[in-house]
């Protein structure tokens, strides 16, 4: 399984669409996609015509039917985790949850982190690739990339 983490240093900057966009023409490609969403962008979920029925976050350490169970599919056949209202990147720290979602036999995981700097962390280390999406009208953001991607080296 390959995982992508899409990064920004702040909101606005067109994560969640680059995640929906990417995932669509990922499986349109026969590739198997899940999306986890690590803020509290409601987006996506709307987006993809997902109408959640838990609000119930999942446990730090879940097992394999608590993941299962906050999988939502998609009509455009995109399957979404699903982690709770306010979801950190903390839940994959450790390879216990890693392992059982490679265990589901996805192609691509694509990891859309909010602007929290700990969630961006451990979302760029966990990936493959990082797509940074950016808003280049903001003053300071070059200079943000580049302390990014310093922080990430």
């Amino acid at each position: 399984m390959k995982i992508i983490s899409l990064l920004s240093s702040h909101t606005d900057t067109g994560q969640t669409t680059v995640a929906v966009n990417l995932s669509v023409g990922l499986c349109n490609k026969g590739l198997k996609v899940l999306v986890c969403n690590l803020n509290s962008n409601m987006k996506l979920y709307h987006w993809l015509g997902i109408e959640l029925n838990q609000v119930k976050s999942v446990n730090l350490y879940p097992d394999l039917q608590e993941i299962m169970d906050h999988i939502y599919q998609s009509d455009l056949g995109i399957d979404v985790l699903y982690l709770g209202s306010h979801p950190e990147a903390t839940i994959f720290e450790s390879d216990y949850v890693l392992d059982m979602i490679q265990n589901l036999n996805y192609d691509y995981l694509i990891l859309n982190p909010g602007e929290r700097k700990e969630d961006l962390m451990i979302a760029a280390q966990l990936a493959d690739n990082v797509i940074a999406c950016t808003d280049l009208k903001h003053e300071d953001e070059t200079c943000r990339l580049e302390k990014l991607q310093k922080e990430l080296e």
